[in-house]
């Protein structure tokens, strides 16, 4: 009797655990599916900058609207409900800032943060991090599109950083772990352009890892690819990077079109440096053939694109081609108060006038330059060359050596040289740690599989 007591009595347990692991699901959880899954849908319109997907968006945020109000009405409105509305108005922000005035996105991003900061009874403020996974996920978001305005026009370099940082961090207490990844590339990216090699190395690793970790689809690594590239080039590992930048050239079709922009530029850039000049032309002409094709001739990438051909056009000598380029993307930078694209065009006016032996003009152009912040070491390296080449024809070579020696001194330099050291340390690490990940992850993968044919056999028993 006692047997079939507890046979019985285990029987139901099994029972009414199978049944509550079906119902695991409430109508609270299906309701945070789809609402994921309408932003996930949006976003995806807004990445290919999709025709509808203004009116879209304009839409979602008239009904939310609509809803708050008569909520407000009755008093029942939700701090969910408020949330809904600052989400699409994200979208929104985004949209602007893919589109051709990425400035109409300042405000609303703004008002977003400002939001986020009072809920809860600014808890934010105290604690750092918001009450809520939710709230986090668009506070993140936020603090990522103001930190691309800053990254993409080189203002407020500290900044950038800040921003970038804390939506990391705020990404680790959210509902969309999934975006941890590109929150780390970002960072890299915006390490880079601080001339720290080192932080842009262990972001990017960071972020292969953590696509490991959180298994991820695979195509999420082929973006971080062309930062590692990026690293091994600032190396002079041209044999690496261009192995990084091939296995992104086989998932081309599968990007975003900003991120095959970006693609395009980075793999001309790696022509430029290792002076290949004629397959750095073909490939930035590639970048604007896209870019037309896809609409965005008035978008940022457009700019940077005629950029660099001005300055392949001078090095391969047709110095009407980079003189028109100048003259279509300059404006652009005046406007916007892009400061190192500036500095970057002044200099290509330098390359021509040295080219032309035009002494009076490359000292109109460095005496109208105000420089207000240190230059790239990729951007006055450049420069530099253009400079010796003006000395030169000036018979001036004691200057011009002591212009080559200064960048035989920084190449040489200890902190250069240490800086490389901890780069390439982290990038052998990354390897190993990166091996041992994936046998970590086969060995659960494993024990995953072993549990469940252990809980199939006990459950078959137990019904039995």
């Amino acid at each position: 009797m006692m047997k079939k007591s507890t046979l019985t009595t285990l029987f139901i347990c099994v029972i009414v655990a199978m049944q509550t692991a079906i119902s695991c699901s409430p109508a609270a959880d299906n309701g945070a599916q789809l609402r994921r899954e309408r932003l996930r849908n949006l976003d995806d319109s807004i990445t290919v900058l999709a025709p509808s997907v203004l009116d879209s968006i304009n839409s979602a945020i008239d009904n939310t609207q609509q809803m708050l109000a008569k909520k407000q009405a009755n008093n029942t409105i939700t701090t969910s409900d408020s949330l809904a509305l600052q989400e699409y108005r994200m979208c929104l922000a985004r949209y602007y800032w893919l589109s051709d005035h990425p400035e109409k996105a300042d405000t609303i991003v703004q008002d977003i943060i400002n939001f986020a900061y009072r809920q809860d009874g600014g808890y934010y403020d105290k604690h750092k991090v918001c009450r809520s996974e939710r709230l986090n996920s668009l506070l993140a978001n936020a603090f990522q599109l103001k930190a691309a305005r800053n990254h993409n026009f080189h203002r407020e370099p500290k900044q950038t950083l800040q921003l970038y940082t804390e939506s990391y961090r705020l990404l680790f207490r959210s509902d969309n772990k999934e975006a941890l990844p590109k929150a780390c590339a970002n960072l890299a990216d915006a390490y880079i352009q601080v001339n720290d090699i080192p932080g842009a190395a262990k972001w990017y690793c960071r972020a292969l890892f953590l696509v490991d970790s959180l298994e991820l689809p695979k195509k999420e690594n082929i973006t971080l690819y062309m930062g590692l590239a990026q690293i091994y080039l600032s190396l002079h590992d041209f044999r690496t990077a261009q192995i990084y930048y091939n296995e992104t050239e086989r998932y081309f079709d599968l990007m975003s079109p900003q991120m095959q922009a970006y693609h395009v530029n980075n793999l001309g850039n790696f022509y430029y440096y290792t002076k290949n000049y004629p397959k750095a032309l073909d490939t930035f002409k590639r970048m604007e053939r896209l870019l037309i094709k896809r609409g965005m001739t008035n978008k940022f990438d457009m700019y940077l694109c005629r950029i660099n051909l001005a300055d392949v056009y001078l090095n391969l000598g047709q110095i009407d081609e980079a003189r028109h380029c100048l003259e279509l993307c300059e404006p652009y930078f005046h406007k916007n108060g892009d400061a190192t694209a500036l500095y970057y065009c002044n200099t290509i006016h330098i390359g021509i006038a040295a080219r032309q032996g035009n002494a009076a003009e490359v000292e109109r152009v460095l005496r109208s330059e105000h420089l207000a912040h240190e230059m790239p070491y990729t951007m006055v390296n450049i420069r530099n060359q253009y400079m010796r080449q003006y000395y030169e024809q000036k018979g001036n070579y004691r200057q011009a050596y002591v212009n080559l020696q200064a960048n035989i001194n920084y190449d040489d330099s200890l902190e250069h040289n240490r800086s490389n050291m901890r780069s390439a340390e982290i990038m052998s690490r990354f390897t190993a740690d990166t091996l041992k990940l994936h046998h970590d992850l086969a060995l659960e993968h494993k024990n995953a599989m072993i549990q469940t044919a252990n809980m199939k056999t006990t459950v078959a028993v137990s019904v039995a």
